[in-house]
């Protein structure tokens, strides 16, 4: 990858060969291809995915099975989730949470 400034948190989705990640600076979550040759020119700097409302996105995880990013904001003190491309956006957790900054899935258990 070209261009990565503050990268803290990645996953991987096997099924899609997709990388996950999100970036400090820029408060965002992108994605990356790892075999695709005819995306091979986005995946040098990743294709954006989510983005607005994040601070401090330090804890990223892939549900595989759903198809949904979890992901952990210390700033803003929420957990939230997104479709693997960013939409149906939706907070889970902001109440009793202070600066959560890792988040861990178990799909096939649920």
């Amino acid at each position: 990858m070209t261009g990565l400034r503050d990268a803290i948190a990645v996953d991987y989705m096997w099924r899609d060969g997709a990388v996950y990640w999100s970036d400090l600076t820029g408060g965002r979550i992108y994605e990356a291809r790892v075999n695709s040759t005819a995306a091979a020119a986005a995946a040098s700097r990743g294709v954006v995915v989510v983005v607005g409302g994040l601070e401090a996105p330090d804890g990223l995880a892939c549900d595989w099975v759903a198809r949904k990013l979890y992901w952990a904001d210390s700033e803003t003190d929420r957990i939230e989730v997104a479709n693997v491309d960013g939409t149906c956006r939706r907070v889970l957790y902001w109440r009793d949470i202070h600066q959560p900054r890792a988040i861990v899935l178990d799909p096939p258990r649920g």
